[in-house]
């Protein structure tokens, strides 16, 4: 039973980090897509939806990409809610960690 229990915790673990790559990828390609059009002046992606990505979980690949292709830098909206979110998220990993706070 105990051997079930540890393949059934590692198979979520695997599934959480598979969730946090994928979603960081597609929050990067979407800022790169995003600086893309503005630099040719074509639709954009629209700012709700890059935080919403961010909301998601994204917040890695968002700062990557405002750093790599300095894009929405000087945005407040950005340079205040990505690095919040990013706290958020690393105070919720501290508690999960610790067995503060579970998911169960």
């Amino acid at each position: 039973m105990k051997l079930l229990t540890v393949s059934y915790n590692v198979s979520k673990v695997y599934k959480i980090n598979i969730y946090f790559l994928t979603i960081n990828l597609i929050t990067f390609l979407a800022f790169l897509i995003d600086k893309r059009k503005a630099i040719h002046n074509k639709y954009r992606i629209s700012e709700n939806v890059l935080i919403l990505l961010c909301i998601l979980a994204g917040f890695i690949g968002a700062m990557s990409s405002m750093i790599i292709f300095k894009h929405k830098l000087y945005k407040k909206k950005f340079t205040i809610s990505i690095p919040l979110i990013s706290l958020v998220y690393l105070v919720a990993f501290v508690l999960i960690s610790r067995g503060i706070f579970s998911l169960n």
